[in-house]
């Protein structure tokens, strides 16, 4: 069946398993958890559920319309027609009213091949205020007849309104366990074990995003990155600088900022005495030791959420080749 597709999310399964079920299926569902957890498959498995031509609720997985969907995935080669996916116009950028306004006017017909159609919102959390309030009046207020199921994707919940979480069905995805996610990367990849550690620790719980983080070039700066910053706080601003502003657009930048969350989450733990096997950076366990005594718990975690705070306004900046030097320069300032 092709519930068994959705890996690692058992709990998932069975809540849409029993819902379609019961017959109590929604209008629009928000998928909600890591990047890689399974969000997007799960999604793709609930279309084929709705639309199974075998055995509806519970999908084949082998006819037509079960075939069509699982070949639909990648929004890049969508071959049902009844399957539509949304998403930000360009890599980081917000999706836009226009884009919401243009999506909503397409659907004044019936699914053309399925009983329902399903639209997919890649990355919930970039609809702009303007956008998810045009959203909105379509989640309040579903056509009649028109037979369509919205299932909103994203790993920032808490960015979304509180109205659309009250329209959705919300369905929590676990985090992967760290040991199955390392499992993976040394065993299917062929990443070494010390990086596979590291890719998965970084990984929030989600498959894919330690897979780009163990492939990309990203890991293998962390040393550069996390010896920058550490002689910055100790006054050699210099290096600190150059190392900031060699950073490659958005996405490299919000990395970083991340990397020193997992730093201080780290710093934080060892403050309060915690158990030494469970940081993240192992192998630099001496740094981290001098700088819990330094600095305290209370502190570290300042860092983290201050950090939080920094990523937040980073990503969603128009501009993100440019803020990072400036923000963490201040951060760095107050050390």
């Amino acid at each position: 069946m092709s519930w068994n597709r959705i890996p690692h999310q058992p709990r998932v399964v069975e809540i849409l398993r029993r819902t379609l079920k019961n017959g109590r299926g929604s209008h629009a569902y928000l998928f909600c958890g890591p990047e890689g957890a399974g969000k997007l498959r799960a999604a793709i498995v609930l279309a084929q559920a709705l639309n199974c031509l075998e055995t509806p609720d519970d999908p084949c997985g082998r006819c037509l319309a079960c075939t069509k969907l699982a070949r639909s995935e990648n929004p890049e080669n969508v071959l049902h027609p009844d399957l539509v996916h949304l998403r930000a116009e360009r890599e980081g950028g917000p999706i836009r009213v226009a884009q919401i306004r243009e999506f909503i006017a397409g659907f004044a017909h019936a699914p053309l091949e399925a009983r329902h159609r399903v639209v997919l919102i890649h990355d919930a959390d970039r609809l702009n205020l303007d956008s998810q309030n045009t959203l909105l009046k379509t989640l309040e207020e579903p056509a009649q007849g028109l037979r369509t199921v919205f299932i909103l994707l994203t790993a920032r919940p808490h960015l979304l309104l509180d109205t659309i979480h009250s329209r959705v069905r919300v369905i929590p995805f676990d985090p992967v366990a760290l040991e199955t996610i390392e499992r993976r990367l040394v065993e299917e990849l062929g990443v070494d074990p010390a990086k596979a550690r590291i890719a998965a620790a970084l990984s929030g719980g989600g498959i894919a995003r330690a897979e780009e983080i163990a492939r990309g070039p990203l890991i293998e700066g962390r040393d550069i990155w996390l010896n920058a910053w550490t002689k910055g706080v100790h006054g050699a601003v210099e290096d600190f600088e150059a190392e900031v502003a060699g950073a490659r657009g958005k996405l490299e930048s919000v990395w970083r900022i991340e990397l020193l969350q997992s730093w201080y989450r780290d710093v934080f733990l060892l403050a309060l005495g915690g158990d030494e096997r469970l940081v993240i950076h192992g192998d630099r366990l001496q740094a981290l030791r001098e700088e819990a005594s330094r600095i305290g718990a209370v502190e570290a975690a300042k860092k983290v959420e201050r950090l939080q705070a920094l990523r937040e306004t980073l990503e969603f900046n128009a501009r993100g080749d440019i803020g990072l030097e400036t923000i963490l320069a201040q951060d760095t300032a107050r050390r």
